[in-house]
């Protein structure tokens, strides 16, 4: 099955290999990492199970494929895992590196004075305390 273009795909930005806990063990492939979260890096994406399932047909060799994303073409990298979702209870299409926000919503690379609203999220290793 191929996917040529995606115009309305739910997409989240990510963290590229930076976190520990938060980092699932992929289905397929691998998931993101520090070099491809950085400007002029391929644009690369990690695929959800779920779109996997039903856009790539299930199929293992998805990974390494490319799509289109706003005239731009990413690299499925690898799928989650079917448990992962991230931080909500439905899962986006795909995730891919902060780098790659230009990419994703048509808009400028982000940088340090970008007016773009970013939610962070974390988790307290177990055993840990407060300061």
């Amino acid at each position: 099955m191929a996917v040529r273009r995606l115009r309305d795909a739910a997409r989240k930005c990510a963290d590229a290999g930076r976190g520990g806990a938060a980092r699932p063990r992929p289905q397929f492939g691998r998931i993101l990492q520090p070099g491809d979260d950085s400007l002029g890096a391929p644009a690369a994406v990690v695929a959800s199970y779920g779109f996997w399932l039903r856009r790539l047909g299930a199929d293992p060799s998805a990974v390494g494929r490319q799509i289109w994303l706003n005239g731009v073409a990413a690299t499925i990298v690898g799928v989650a895992p079917r448990s992962f979702t991230g931080i909500t209870d439905q899962p986006p299409a795909f995730w891919a590196p902060f780098a790659s926000y230009h990419v994703l919503y048509s808009g400028s690379p982000l940088t340090r004075t970008s007016p773009v609203q970013v939610n962070v999220y974390g988790r307290v290793p177990p055993g840990s305390t407060r300061p």
